[in-house]
């Protein structure tokens, strides 16, 4: 999967988009993203206040700086099941948590950022998954990617190459 989207999908985007590809850390989803967050904003050299500016504040001036959509794509959501934050003291789950914070970006389909937040996550954890996007009344919709043959494979590899404005 992630193989995939920084081999095929990554080079296709980044003309148009701001993209970045996280994995859940230790230290928690939502820390992770305001994280990555904080490196996008410093390396697009945008000015942000310090310490209470939410994730919609960061996430929108990211875009006006960098007058890109920003597209994250948090993969290993499934972590916060299978490998529970032991420094989280907070009686919230750590999905429950995420998804509370996303919803302060996602509120209002008239307010959406410009980008797309993509979840990626093994399969058997979507009922647990969509249920808490339900219950955070999160917008979403679900995909589910299928094995690469090897003409994907192929496919992901070469297709740049062989794309006609990208030799000249």
């Amino acid at each position: 999967k992630s193989s995939f989207l920084e081999a095929g999908l990554f080079p296709r985007l980044e003309e148009s988009h701001t993209v970045r590809y996280m994995r859940r850390q230790e230290n928690g989803l939502l820390a992770t993203l305001e994280r990555n967050l904080n490196q996008i904003a410093l390396s697009s050299e945008c000015n942000l206040a310090e310490g209470n500016t939410s994730l919609s504040q960061k996430w929108r001036t990211i875009e006006t700086k960098t007058r890109k959509p920003l597209l994250i794509i948090m993969d290993q959501l499934e972590e916060a099941y299978t490998y529970s934050n032991k420094n989280n003291k907070n009686d919230l789950h750590e999905l429950y948590q995420f998804l509370t914070a996303l919803k302060g970006v996602f509120n209002t389909p008239a307010t959406y950022p410009r980008g797309k937040l993509i979840l990626a996550y093994r399969k058997e954890y979507n009922p647990e998954i969509k249920a808490l996007c339900l219950r955070h009344e999160l917008d979403f919709t679900e995909t589910f990617l299928e094995p690469l043959d090897r003409d994907g494979i192929i496919e992901v590899v070469t297709g740049l190459t062989r794309d006609p404005a990208l030799m000249e």
